[in-house]
């Protein structure tokens, strides 16, 4: 799409979520899949990642997860804000992605299935690249662009 398309933008997303391909994640599955599988069915493009095609400590697990051997595991913390942190509601079940206590890590979104410190040492966890949720805050935001306030309030209900 070229740059003020939104109409076109809106609706080649909203072809996407109809499709039914693909299915967001309950908020029940928020915190327990590690977002490490292609297997999961929310994921529209990733990488089956393996010993013969991982580019070991440069892939995300290498970066941002602290069960995997990482910079994360040794202390370059990839963590929310305070602030951040604080605002998010409770009754919000992305609140629990995070460890409740300073620094607050990405402890049950992006994680090593093993759960061991730093005990992922091949890079095997699969990596997402978009997931169907991205489509609706597309079809959101391409809506609102395009003035039609209340079609992307109805994506947005829709998603939630």
């Amino acid at each position: 799409m070229a740059k003020g398309e939104y109409a076109a933008a809106a609706e080649t997303a909203q072809q996407v979520i109809d499709s039914g391909n693909y299915t967001m994640f309950t908020k029940e599955k928020l915190t327990t899949t590690g977002f490490n599988s292609v297997e999961l069915p929310s994921f529209m493009w990733a990488i089956d990642l393996t010993k013969d095609n991982t580019p070991a400590l440069p892939t995300f697990w290498g970066h941002v997860d602290y069960f995997t051997y990482s910079y994360a595991g040794i202390g370059d913390y990839k963590e929310i804000p305070d602030n951040l942190y604080a605002e998010i509601p409770e009754t919000d079940g992305r609140k629990a992605w995070f460890r409740n206590q300073q620094p607050y890590l990405p402890w049950n979104k992006f994680f090593d299935a093993n759960r061991v410190y730093m005990g992922d040492r091949l890079w095997e966890n699969d990596e997402v690249y978009m997931r169907i949720e991205e489509m609706y805050l597309i079809a959101a935001e391409a809506n609102a662009r395009d003035n039609k306030l209340d079609q992307s309030k109805i994506v947005l209900t829709d998603w939630s």
